[in-house]
């Protein structure tokens, strides 16, 4: 009895200072954010977090229903941290749409690296597959190299660097290669269905620059593997469309886009004027088709 008296006496002074301190290492991270933390909790090696929310004006809005973090002591000597992990995960980031991971785990956080593995995230109509990634700190970058991403059926590889200049700036670079990312995939998460139907894979690469929610570069080329696949366009209006820019009769070119089976394929891709353009130049049994689709406003 005496010694679940001292437990209990001990939580209940303890359990204040550590939602004080979780909330103060929060507020340094996230400058001029209102940060609040419903509770706390504590176990043998595992300090726990509950319902944390992290908001700035109409700046962000990020929402964690529960915070773990494992510790050993010997460990934390040497600054070391085996696990942290966050459960329910939700973040609106102003113009951007909201983005929810069921869990996020990183793993041997220390001051100068750590290990990054998210089974998946939802963004809108994406969804992602794994996510690994070593991850390194350096001052105020953040560097997590090499990154690894299923997606789409297939892999994406690359890098991805963040400069954190102010709390209202951020600068990020980021460099990818893909393999196997299957079109008709594409087409469905994006629920695109209604427009055009495509199948067959992609291979390539891609690189984004930006700050904020601005992106200010984006470049890449994509490849079709082999052995190609079908395109069906639907969208009325956008046959219309190239049948102004071809200048030809806008029945030939509904017909010409009907199961149209290509044997090979590029797409290249790039930003201008707040806007993505993607030349799509598709080979087939019954000729080429040249085409170009625009993402206005993009952001």
């Amino acid at each position: 009895i005496f010694f679940a008296v001292i437990f209990i006496t001990g939580y209940f002074f303890t359990r204040p200072l550590i939602l004080s301190l979780g909330r103060m290492k929060l507020e340094r991270v996230f400058k001029g954010a209102s940060v609040s933390i419903k509770n706390c909790g504590f176990k043998p090696r595992l300090i726990s977090f509950y319902n944390i929310e992290i908001k700035k004006d109409k700046a962000y809005d990020i929402k964690i229903k529960e915070a773990g973090i494992t510790y050993d002591l010997k460990a934390l000597v040497n600054k070391n941290i085996a696990k942290v992990s966050f459960n329910d995960v939700s973040a609106g980031i102003n113009p951007l749409k909201t983005f929810s991971a069921d869990r996020i785990d990183v793993l041997n956080l220390n001051p100068d690296s750590a290990e990054l593995y998210i089974p998946r995230i939802n963004y809108d109509n994406l969804k992602t597959g794994e996510i690994k990634s070593s991850v390194k700190f350096r001052d105020s970058a953040i560097s997590m190299s090499p990154l690894s991403v299923n997606f789409l059926g297939g892999n994406i590889t690359g890098d991805l660097n963040i400069l954190i200049l102010s709390a209202k700036i951020v600068k990020y670079g980021f460099r990818l290669k893909a393999l196997d990312l299957n079109i008709r995939s594409f087409v469905e998460d994006f629920k695109l269905i209604d427009k055009f139907e495509m199948t067959g894979s992609l291979e390539g690469a891609m690189s984004l620059e930006g700050s904020g929610p601005a992106v200010n570069e984006l470049n890449g080329a994509f490849f079709t593997d082999k052995p190609g696949g079908i395109l069906i366009i639907k969208d009325t209006r956008f046959l219309e469309n190239i049948a102004k820019n071809s200048k030809q009769p806008l029945d030939i070119i509904v017909e010409s886009f009907k199961n149209y089976n290509y044997n090979r394929g590029i797409l290249k891709l790039y930003l201008s004027n707040g806007s993505i353009f993607m030349n799509i130049s598709l080979n087939g049994e019954t000729g080429r088709r040249d085409f170009t689709v625009v993402l206005h406003d993009f952001k």
